[in-house]
């Protein structure tokens, strides 16, 4: 039950990002996110958990994720 409400709420967390990702661009009338940059941001944030050694997604993996890009 508690990998199951990680995961959801990891979900949730990465459902957020994403939004937020599109509202940025919204008030310019343009596209700023698109579907590739939520699987991106799936996949890194898979990629943070497989370096803690977690088969389970966290909310702060979605965080960190979230993160990269901004310093890139």
């Amino acid at each position: 039950m508690v990998v199951v409400l990680r995961w959801l709420l990891a979900g949730q967390a990465l459902i957020e990002a994403y939004v937020e990702m599109r509202k940025v661009g919204s008030g310019r009338g343009q596209v700023s996110a698109y579907p590739r940059q939520l699987e991106s941001l799936i996949r890194l944030a898979e990629a943070h958990a497989r370096m803690r050694l977690s088969d389970v997604v966290d909310v702060d993996d979605v965080q960190e994720a979230r993160r990269y890009p901004e310093h890139t």
